[in-house]
């Protein structure tokens, strides 16, 4: 997600954003002292109004937003690897049913093994649902990978019940081995997995609509064609799943995505050429791609339905790293000029995400977690 965040950082300051427009009210929302590398908020769906908290250290949190209070819910701290500034625990989500069954879902980076490798484990919870038992670790699935950038990575669970997994292309630049338009590789790939049952070989089964479930390339592939899908979220009306799918040197792009898509890249980044040839046929274009006078490293968002700002309804609120800026599009008709600027983000957004009464909440680069429309 980051392959350039040295440059991004020193560059931040030539992309400030305009004057004019709208701007959402940004504040800390989080009493007590700041979190460390925080990628990623997932709300506990108990009715507490408690959020998990990643780090990308390894360390998850259940913290309280009304009081500041935190627990450590998992401490995988020395179980990742950060050797690259990309590497780490990098995702997380609640089973649809953890408060019946505790099971929860993380995707890292594994340490100490060559080839590097990111892994996805399921955890289960104790009896107060509280705290995630680190012996309790299923490794489901493990994918290699040469260098140590563009790991994804984004968990979901989709309207259908199943787990989705964003990935990478293995990183270096350009997917030097075409692995984003290979089918017979998972990396630059949205997966599908169905982990609530298991298939022979396998710690998961493979929903039967899977584009290639019965031959063709892996049968966990649900899209193809993506360099770094570093955030992605459903719509919670619609069920639609959107992603950010960071660029390489000239485009940052929005997708909508769909099961057997081809989003194009390393033939084509955003909606626009990026090496010599004739590309395969089918390609599909993103909602809304932008070039580096906007940004230089976009971050999937959410589709507001509900919460604190009315004026967000029924939009896809999106940033990007580099410039701090904050955009929507119209999510139930998000081309034909939609943009809408709504202001910057006090630090480098990482994560965009909705709690369980639909408000938003930013993850800063330096530790702040901010709830729009404070």
């Amino acid at each position: 997600m980051r392959h350039r965040l040295r440059k991004c950082l020193l560059l931040a300051a030539l992309l400030a954003p305009p004057a004019l427009g709208r701007t959402l009210s940004l504040r800390p929302a989080m009493p007590g002292p700041r979190f460390v590398m925080p990628l990623q908020v997932v709300p506990d769906d108990d009715g507490s109004g408690r959020i998990f908290v990643v780090q990308q250290d390894g360390l998850i949190v259940l913290a309280d937003p009304r009081t500041g209070a935190r627990l450590r819910a998992l401490d995988l701290r020395g179980k990742v690897r950060r050797t690259h500034v990309e590497e780490g625990l990098l995702s997380f989500v609640l089973h649809p049913g953890f408060h019946e069954d505790g099971r929860a879902f993380v995707w890292y980076s594994v340490p100490g093994v060559e080839p590097r490798r990111n892994r996805l484990s399921e955890f289960r919870a104790d009896a107060s649902r509280e705290r995630l038992l680190p012996g309790s670790e299923k490794v489901l699935l493990e994918v290699e990978k040469r260098w140590g950038n563009h790991n994804g990575a984004c968990l979901r669970f989709g309207p259908d019940g199943f787990l989705y997994l964003g990935l990478g292309d293995g990183g270096s630049g350009g997917d030097p081995l075409g692995n984003a338009q290979n089918t017979n590789s998972l990396l630059g790939k949205v997966l599908r997995l169905d982990v609530d049952r298991a298939s022979p070989g396998r710690a998961y089964a493979i929903p039967d609509g899977n584009p290639f479930a019965r031959g063709g390339g892996r049968p966990e592939i649900f899209a193809w064609g993506l360099r770094n899908p570093w955030r992605m979220s459903f719509d919670p009306a619609t069920g639609l799943l959107w992603a950010g799918d960071v660029g390489q040197d000239r485009f940052e792009e929005i997708d909508l995505v769909r099961k057997g898509r081809n989003y194009g890249w390393n033939w084509r980044e955003g909606a626009h050429p990026f090496k010599p040839g004739t590309p395969p046929p089918g390609l599909t274009d993103p909602v809304y791609d932008y070039g580096r006078d906007k940004g230089g490293c976009v971050i999937g968002g959410v589709v507001v339905r509900k919460g604190r700002v009315p004026a967000l309804r029924g939009r896809y609120l999106f940033g990007d790293f580099l410039s701090r800026r904050l955009w929507s599009l119209d999510a139930d008709s998000p081309a034909g000029g939609s943009l809408r600027y709504e202001g910057r983000c006090p630090e480098p957004p990482e994560s965009i995400d909705l709690d369980a009464d639909g408000d938003v909440w930013i993850c800063g680069y330096g530790g702040t977690l901010y709830r729009v429309g404070d």
